[in-house]
């Protein structure tokens, strides 16, 4: 997260600006992903030891890990939050926008497992910031970080939903995820999906409701009526390899038009590259005599986890049967906001990734640059045609 400062980007035509502003401190991008760990924790159960230097690196991610989600009071999670601010300029945007770099596992409301959530942290937040009161906007999934969007009134929410608005007329994917997939994946693409809601009968017992159901895509396209008579929603997506690593894991970027009902996991699952730490989806992609098989529905089941090959596990300092620790390596790094400023004046804000994500791919070994990311950001769009898929 950028500690005590703010980023900023516009976006000018096809070209982008961006603009780092200091408000709480000094900026350091060198500092700002570099470890700040230097103890290690003693694990159990380790099944091989790893080369010296290695095991140390395995045994830090680890307490990375169990250090998630683990505040000592509120105060604490509201000067999180105060450090994770990315974009508040009230002197040149007068719209009340107050974007937040949400740490992984926060809540936007009490959960029964954490004792803490966003929404209780508003106005310890707001009082930093010398505001009168803060409402979140737009809020990245509680088991992801990156981008989340704050007003500090309602005119700031109908500016936003104006502002996306935008998006379709243009065909603009204005959100950018980063993954840590399974897998090295060689994909740059953009395409449409048609993403639907099926039963899974042979679920006996659901975590919720009756009848177990789970999303599937489909790219022989409807059209849009049948779409909408099926209750089938249409996702465009641009998909962008970043990094690979030796290790068989890389970072990859996403930009999808619309991302309910899990629509990032299961495409990765689709595509043969699961996401890190994906306990749901991860069983749709499987190996076999070193082929990639993808496996329908009829494989789930109520309660799953993601395997992970013996080598990712000594890398992480895991034993088998410990893939749950690892967090879902997913983070909101991106938000293009069409026109805010006035026409022609989009606003473009970043996010970097947390420690715990860039420090992952340390230990992977894969080669990840952030700051060269933002700067060779390109706002992707999706075609103004699309074929005509068969009719069903």
């Amino acid at each position: 997260m950028i500690a005590r400062g703010h980023m900023r980007g516009l976006l000018h035509s096809s070209k982008l600006s961006i603009t780092f502003n200091i408000g709480r401190g000094e900026l350091n991008m060198d500092r700002l992903f570099s470890s700040t760990h230097n103890c290690c924790v003693n694990l159990k159960n380790v099944e091989r030891e790893l080369p010296r230097g290695k095991e140390d690196k395995a045994r830090l991610m680890v307490k990375d890990y169990q250090k998630l989600c683990a505040w000592k009071d509120t105060s604490e999670v509201v000067d999180t939050l105060y450090k994770s601010v990315v974009y508040h300029e009230p002197e040149k945007d007068r719209s009340g926008l107050v974007v937040i770099n949400k740490p992984y596992g926060l809540a936007l409301n009490p959960a029964k497992d954490n004792p803490y959530c966003l929404a209780s942290c508003l106005t310890g937040l707001a009082d930093k910031l010398e505001v009168e009161k803060l409402e979140v906007v737009k809020c990245v999934e509680r088991f992801s970080s990156g981008i989340t969007v704050l007003g500090t009134s309602k005119d700031t929410a109908a500016a936003y939903k104006k502002s996306m608005g935008r998006l379709v007329t243009t065909r603009t994917l204005a959100t950018s995820y980063l993954a840590i997939v399974k897998g090295q994946p060689n994909i740059n693409t953009m395409e449409s999906v048609d993403m639907m809601l099926v039963d899974c009968p042979d679920v006996k017992k659901p975590l919720f409701g009756s009848v177990h159901k789970e999303p599937v895509l489909s790219r022989n396209l409807l059209t849009h009526n049948k779409a909408a008579r099926s209750n089938v929603k249409r996702v465009h997506v641009a998909m962008n390899t970043l990094a690979k690593s030796p290790l068989v894991t890389g970072v990859v970027e996403l930009s999808p038009s619309n991302t309910g009902n899990h629509f990032i996991p299961v495409y990765l699952a689709d595509v043969g590259h699961p996401l890190l730490g994906d306990q749901m989806y991860d069983y749709r992609a499987r190996t076999m005599m070193g082929q990639r098989v993808k496996l329908s529905t009829a494989h789930t089941n109520a309660r799953r986890t993601q395997l992970l090959p013996t080598h990712l596990l000594e890398v992480l300092g895991l034993a088998k049967g410990e893939e749950w620790l690892v967090p879902k390596m997913l983070h909101l790094h991106r938000l293009v906001l069409p026109d805010w400023l006035g026409k022609g004046k989009s606003v473009t804000v970043f996010a970097p990734p947390p420690d715990h994500w860039v420090q992952t791919c340390k230990v992977m070994g894969i080669d990840f640059d952030y700051k060269v990311v933002a700067e060779e950001d390109k706002v992707k769009q999706w075609e103004a045609r699309e074929r005509k898929g068969k009719a069903d």
